[in-house]
Order: structure tokens, then sequence, then C-alpha cells
């Protein structure tokens, strides 16, 4: 019974990390795209064809 207990509470534990990461990534994206955006329409419209 015990260990049961231990061992869910680690998946719902693990399971959280997860979804952190998952979030932080996805924050990292987000960011990563944006800053390239900008970064494109400094540069100007040389990449366009």
């Amino acid at each position: 019974m015990i260990l049961l207990v231990l061992s869910s509470g680690l998946r719902s534990g693990e399971a959280r990390g997860l979804k952190w990461e998952n979030l932080k990534n996805n924050t990292l994206t987000i960011g990563h795209k944006i800053q390239f955006v900008t970064r494109v329409e400094k540069d100007g419209t040389r990449n366009s064809k």
C-alpha cells in the first residue's frame, strides 16, 4: 500500500515536472519566433523571393 502511494506520488510529480518543462520549452520557442520575426523585419525583405 505504502509503495503504491509513493509510486503514484512520484508519477504525478513527474507529470507535473514534464508539464513545467513543456511550458518552459513552449515559452522559449515562442520567444525565439518573436526574435526571429523582429530580426527579419530589421534586415528587410532580402530573403523573400
